[in-house]
């Protein structure tokens, strides 16, 4: 259970560099969207991390 969760906060990284690498080599008009990905991705790696808190108190 917690590699998958660790995997997917993997992933959820590549993806976030990949996206911030595109973003800087294309116009500024990107910024935005960058933003709102990273609010997205920051959201789900601390919902990701609440669940691997939650199933490490009760194991």
């Amino acid at each position: 259970m917690n590699f998958v969760l660790l995997l997917r906060q993997r992933q959820i990284g590549f993806v976030l560099n990949l996206s911030i690498f595109t973003s800087l080599t294309v116009e500024p008009v990107f910024y935005v969207n960058l933003f709102l990905d990273i609010s997205r991705y920051l959201y789900l790696f601390i919902f990701n991390l609440r669940i691997l808190i939650y199933v490490k108190q009760n194991y």
